[in-house]
């Protein structure tokens, strides 16, 4: 992946209830390359944990989906990056939220890091084998070329949204590709 001269950073909301015009604003008018979202504060945690402990559902910032919800669009078209807290005392749940929205717009797609032995990132793409592209075939052809291109050892699959169906694609890509002797973990 070639290294970029700047890196545009911009932050668009500072606490839980913060206006959301302002995210909205720098995704779609300005060049960014990531968004960083800061909602939690010492009573804002206090707040969630009520929420969370009347509702198991609830406990994470609800703004930070909303914002996701508004601009979806810009984000993936413009590969912007998001890094926000406002998974507050219930991530897990904040993760499903917003994924639901995501799906809802249509979006899909299972993203790939290729990371060195240092940490370093040395490439990255987005891969489709899952509904509603299903491109099980393609994915493993994308897989093995990364990992031939790189001298990839390691495969690690996220623990979450269709992490089964990914391990099963990690499992094809390796008997079919076992000249990659590569090994897989779930993380």
């Amino acid at each position: 992946m070639p290294r970029k001269d700047k890196v545009l950073v911009a932050n668009g909301q500072g606490f839980w209830g913060d206006s959301l015009l302002g995210p909205i604003r720098l995704c779609r008018e300005g060049p960014l390359d990531y968004l960083t979202l800061d909602y939690l504060a010492e009573v804002t945690m206090s707040i969630l944990q009520k929420q969370r402990l009347r509702d198991p559902s609830k406990g994470f910032a609800t703004d930070f989906v909303k914002m996701i919800e508004r601009t979806a669009p810009e984000l993936v078209a413009k590969g912007i990056k998001v890094v926000a807290n406002a998974g507050g005392v219930n991530p897990m749940a904040c993760k499903d939220a917003t994924l639901a929205v995501l799906r809802k717009q249509g979006f899909r797609g299972v993203k790939v890091a290729v990371v060195d032995a240092t940490g370093r990132l040395v490439d990255t793409t987005t891969i489709f084998p899952h509904e509603p592209r299903r491109d099980w075939d393609g994915s493993i052809a994308v897989l093995a070329a990364l990992a031939a291109r790189h001298g990839a050892e390691l495969l690690a699959i996220g623990n979450g949204t269709a992490s089964r169906e990914t391990d099963r694609l990690a499992g094809d890509l390796l008997r079919q590709h076992p000249q990659l002797r590569l090994r897989k973990v779930m993380v």
